[in-house]
């Protein structure tokens, strides 16, 4: 899945990014896929309050209220919520959200 951030407050204002699931959980990469099953456009602010604030709750609304574009195969999308990190990825993903919370507050 490739996931494109807009209207980020640095660079050229664009994150792209994609989703690796092939290992059974998803890992994200900068780059984007040349074919992928399903894009995704999200707002800065949004992907920040997933990743680092770490509000999955505003996740549901943004995509309800049209925040977040998908283009392709969304029933796809929607298994990445079935995808049980390991303990070691949770783990990462708690550190990592500690560090940006720390650097961009």
């Amino acid at each position: 899945m490739n996931v494109r951030v807009t209207n980020a407050p640095f660079g050229d204002g664009e994150i792209l990014g994609y989703l690796d699931t092939s290992e059974g959980s998803f890992v994200p990469l900068l780059g984007q896929l040349e074919s992928p099953d399903v894009s995704v456009r999200v707002p800065y602010n949004v992907a920040r309050e997933m990743l680092v604030d770490q509000q999955y709750d505003q996740l549901m609304i943004a995509f309800m209220s049209g925040e977040i574009e998908v283009e392709g195969d969304v029933t796809l999308m929607l298994e990445l919520q079935d995808l049980d990190p390991t303990p070691e990825q949770q783990q990462l993903a708690e550190t990592i959200a500690k560090r940006l919370r720390s650097i961009t507050e």
